[in-house]
């Protein structure tokens, strides 16, 4: 090649690029049996070079043949045909001569090349392949770096077509390089929000001005404000041609609006976001869920109450976006309605992608087993389709990377198990992989592009083939949407793949071979396991069993360790069993060791020693649990984490978190308690260590909030070196926390609400929070509800920041988590006929988290008829536990409650304070709260239930749920 170009400047011929290609294959044949042929074949999917003569004096290759719609009759034609006219234009410009006759028994030969290509005089690529993956570039297996390149240059291709005024040039037929005569304001928006998911992505300043200008346009000239009958205003979105509103416009809007106030403004568009939100329910039937498809704009009167599928999956996933911003139980509660009429429906067969969007972001707030069966229907059965189409169809990408995500989710959920078990997850990612890697056949390649009429309009954007290569703004936006989305999934996937490259495992990363646990153990195997066996982990708790997991039994006489009654019931789904006595469970592998109960440390200190990622290790007065689960969702936007289960905190529940623990994880998160710390730091070893707080908890046992700061400090004593502390700076004794881990050389990283933390917390109201980083403020909406939640989500960024991650990237994540149960999660009940909202923070309590809890409830009133307050004993107080009740009194005087149910002897104390006061009851213990407490329940209450585990407020929640559902 470096030759030819020589000789071409030799001539004075300096070209902008250069393709050479060669002949591999050929197969001669008569010109009608070609034309039979080219009526077999999808148009513009013939995919051979065809020469008319033997010696190819007149030979068009496959891309020359296409790119000049030399077999295409036009759009109404399915099938591929010989297009005289257009032949033998390409034929005069090309060889200076007329097309020969074409006589049915003319020879003429089909040949497919090898190539290369050449942008500039060091930089050539290969070209092979045949078939549908003819004509472009090699690329093996795309790394993450392809992609990125890929998407980049997409967005910059939308960038160019958006003009000054904010109107797009709509599209391009490429082989006359005519302009599409038409526009779409749906697809104008839906256009303009995938940019912004690669402004989140990538960045870019050209990019955000046009997004501005889009924008601008959208709401200057799309734009339609309307009274509706119940005298509030909505706005909706006119398709400026056709004078209709669409369902699907008003959704995409939503997303748009919703993307954003997450990357740039949080405020801007709120009330605007709210009134199109108020069109989109106003075209919602309020009895059966189903939406109006169609207005006419003048007068909102129904134009098409069904035309397109798409709109029912646009509209409520816009709404549930919303959701995530401003907590409206109303877009809930209408997505939900929706999403009943979709599944009687059997709305999955049409295996939408908006669908698959929607039912993975509703799953986010309602993850119930209905919604994620319906979101597995709606790919289940179209694998087979995704992995054969010949056709691009990009659409297929997003529908799989959003089900991707669901699925992710999905294995977080024991209670799931049985509905994952219906996808063949190798089955899955094959058709994952496939259809992205495929979609790479739609983007013009310069070598693809340079055939056409004016290579430099469309280079670098993406096309759909059997539309006459057509580059319409939509099809680049559900190419970057897919791949966008595909980018994150490679990202993630080099980061659980590259963990393991840098272990010295015992062996290898996935899980414990026979040998390795009867070694570490000193066990036998009684029964041995099949060849290439492996254990995922061990559970001696029921509750947190995951399947492929050992299950420890616990012996006569042993405390710890799974009853074998429990462990029956669990067996199908264990790898096999460990105990000390020989037992009885069928085949199922068997090793017996001298110790149950001691069987988990020497595995907790192997599976920490072989692990190459990084391990955060958690502590706090309150909120360890809700924070542990918190920080592996939000970094779990990075590949997998391991994290504690079943508030695990002491030394033998972190040993067996930690023994079951995935290998291939890029961090563990690990819940530790005061006790036994100085076990706990030895057999985590963490990297970076966090303290959420301290307060009077546990006093019983350490007398005071001093000593229980020093017994918490020593999570510090087996950080590993160059390790970070991340600290409350607000909390008192922070300089003991401070001093402890300046003393192990540790650097220390702060948050809060104090003038000098690292991470300064400013204000935070029902939506979420404002927080001060390297001098720049940032607004985070949040799930979770409260000031604790707010400081919860300020640490996990200082964790972020401590690992050295891309803070904005996780905000997405940091924004959706909501916490588990008991632990302030926010639930609508049906009770007695009575429609309330629970929030429930039922799993345990201590002063600080009951101090909390209740000035959440005075700064985030939502408008409910009446707040009920119904508070359990706060245990383990001491002799000072008295006093820490009754200063209870003035935050109840703060929140003024309709009213006060208090329940324990502890709880006597401020009810002998708050009697008079308010609408009050004290029972002694929770049967009796149990039995009274019917009548203190009206319709419209938001109830706060809360208190120590022991003092059973869990039970009330246990009962109103039972009897909602």
């Amino acid at each position: 090649m470096a030759s030819l170009q020589e000789a071409l400047a030799a001539e004075g011929i300096e070209p902008t690029v250069m393709r050479a290609d060669w002949v591999t294959e050929e197969e001669f044949l008569s010109w009608q049996e070609l034309e039979k042929s080219l009526a077999a074949t999808r148009r513009n999917y013939f995919r051979r070079g065809i020469a008319l003569d033997p010696d190819y004096g007149l030979a068009f290759t496959e891309q020359e043949c296409n790119a000049n719609a030399m077999l295409y009759q036009g759009g109404d034609r399915a099938k591929a045909a010989f297009n005289a006219k257009n032949s033998a234009a390409y034929c005069r410009v090309r060889f200076g001569r007329a097309l020969p006759e074409l006589r049915p028994e003319r020879e003429v030969a089909l040949f497919a090349t090898q190539g290369v290509f050449c942008a500039s005089p060091k930089h050539a690529v290969r070209i092979s392949g045949t078939g549908l993956d003819a004509g472009r570039r090699d690329i093996g297996a795309p790394a993450a770096a392809l992609i990125q390149e890929v998407v980049k240059s997409g967005s910059e291709y939308l960038t160019r077509q958006c003009g000054p005024d904010g109107r797009f040039a709509y599209g391009w037929f490429p082989c006359f390089d005519k302009p599409v005569p038409a526009y779409n304001t749906l697809r104008h928006i839906s256009t303009t929000y995938s940019m912004l998911e690669v402004y989140g992505l990538l960045g870019g300043q050209a990019l955000r001005a046009a997004i501005e200008r889009s924008l601008a346009h959208i709401l200057e000239r799309f734009t339609r404000r309307h009274r509706l009958p119940d005298g509030q205003e909505a706005v909706f979105f006119e398709d400026v041609e056709s004078r209709e509103i669409k369902l699907g416009s008003s959704g995409v809007a939503l997303l748009l609006f919703t993307k954003y106030t997450e990357l740039i403004h949080r405020k801007k568009y709120i009330p605007l976001m709210k009134a199109v939100a108020r069109g989109i329910l106003h075209m919602q039937n309020a009895g059966d869920g189903t939406f109006v498809h169609v207005l006419h704009s003048a007068d909102l009167s129904v134009k098409n109450a069904f035309r397109i599928v798409y709109y029912d999956g646009e509209a409520v996933f816009g709404l549930l976006r919303l959701y995530a911003v401003t907590r409206e139980e109303k877009l809930l509660r209408a997505a939900e309605l929706a999403f009943k009429a979709f599944i009687a429906d059997d709305h999955w067969k049409y295996h939408d992608h908006w669908l698959s969007y929607s039912v993975n972001e509703i799953t986010r707030w309602k993850p119930e087993a209905a919604y994620f069966e319906f979101g597995i229907n709606n790919f289940l059965d179209y694998l087979p389709f995704i992995r054969q189409r010949e056709t691009t169809f990009p659409t297929l990408l997003e529908l799989m990377m959003a089900a991707e995500q669901m699925l992710r989710r999905m294995e977080t959920m024991p209670d799931m198990a049985a509905l994952l078990k219906r996808v063949d997850r190798r089955h899955f990612y094959a058709a994952l992989e496939y259809r992205a890697v495929y979609l790479l056949n739609g983007f013009f390649w310069p070598e693809t592009a340079m055939y056409f009429k004016n290579p430099a309009r469309i280079a670098g954007s993406f096309f759909i083939r059997h539309h006459g290569f057509r580059v319409r703004i939509d099809d680049v936006e559900h190419y970057l949407s897919g791949l966008t989305a595909y980018l994150g999934y490679l990202r993630r996937k080099t980061a659980t793949e590259g963990t393991c490259e840098t272990v010295a495992a015992l062996s290898p990363c996935m899980g414990w071979s026979a040998g390795d646990l009867a070694r570490i153990t000193g066990g036998r195997w009684v029964a041995e396991p099949p060849a290439a066996w492996r254990a995922s982990g061990v559970c001696s708790w029921g509750p947190a069993f995951q399947p492929g997991q050992m299950l420890l039994i616990r012996s006569p006489g042993e405390k710890r360790g799974i009853l074998p009654s429990i462990a029956a019931r669990l067996l199908p789904r264990a790898t096999g069993i460990i105990c000390r006595e020989e037992a009885r469970f069928g085949e199922k592998p068997c090793l017996l060791v001298p110790d149950a109960g001691e069987t988990l440390m020497p595995l907790a200190e192997a599976a920490r020693a072989r692990y190459g990622g990084k391990v955060i290790g958690v502590t706090g007065t309150s909120g360890k649990t809700s924070f542990t689960m918190l920080l592996a969702h939000v970094l779990e936007g990075a590949g997998a984490v391991g994290y504690s289960r079943g508030s695990a905190n002491l030394p033998y529940g972190v040993a067996w978190n930690l023994a079951s623990m995935p290998q291939k994880a890029h961090s563990w998160v690990v819940e530790m308690a005061i006790g036994g710390m100085s076990v706990n730091s030895r057999l985590a070893r963490p990297h970076l260590a966090v303290v959420l707080n301290v307060g009077p908890a546990h006093l019983i046992h350490w007398k005071t909030i001093e000593n229980i700061a020093r017994m918490k400090s020593r999570i510090f004593e087996s950080v590993e070196s160059s390790g970070t502390a991340v600290l409350n700076r607000d909390m008192e004794y922070y300089a003991v926390f401070r001093d402890a881990a300046l003393k192990k050389n540790l650097s220390v990283l702060t948050f809060g609400a104090h003038a000098e933390a690292d991470l300064r917390f400013l204000a935070f109201d029902a939506q979420g929070m404002r927080f001060e980083m390297e001098g720049q403020e940032h607004e985070l909406p949040l799930a979770a509800f409260g000031r604790h939640a707010a400081m919860n989500a300020l640490g996990a960024v200082g964790v972020l920041r401590a690992l050295r991650l891309p803070v904005e990237d996780f905000f997405e994540r940091l924004s959706s988590f909501t916490p588990p149960a008991g632990r302030g999660r926010v639930v609508n009940l049906r009770h007695d006929g009575k429609e309330i909202t629970l929030i429930d923070d039922a799993y345990n309590a201590n002063p600080a988290s009951m101090r909390a809890a209740l000035e959440t409830m005075t700064l985030t009133g939502n408008g409910a008829v009446a707040d009920v307050v119904i508070l359990g004993d706060m245990l383990e107080l001491g002799s000072g536990s008295s006093r820490y009740h009754e200063e209870l009194a003035k935050c109840l005087a703060a929140l003024r409650p309709s009213r006060v149910l208090l329940c324990g002897p502890e709880m006597e104390a401020l009810w002998k304070i708050v009697a008079d006061q308010y609408q009050a009851r004290w029972f002694p213990d929770i049967d009796a709260l149990l039995a009274g407490i019917r009548p203190w329940i009206r319709d419209g209450d938001r109830i706060l239930a809360k208190g120590s585990h022991g003092s059973g407020i869990w039970k009330f929640v246990a009962l109103l749920e039972r009897e909602a559902g």
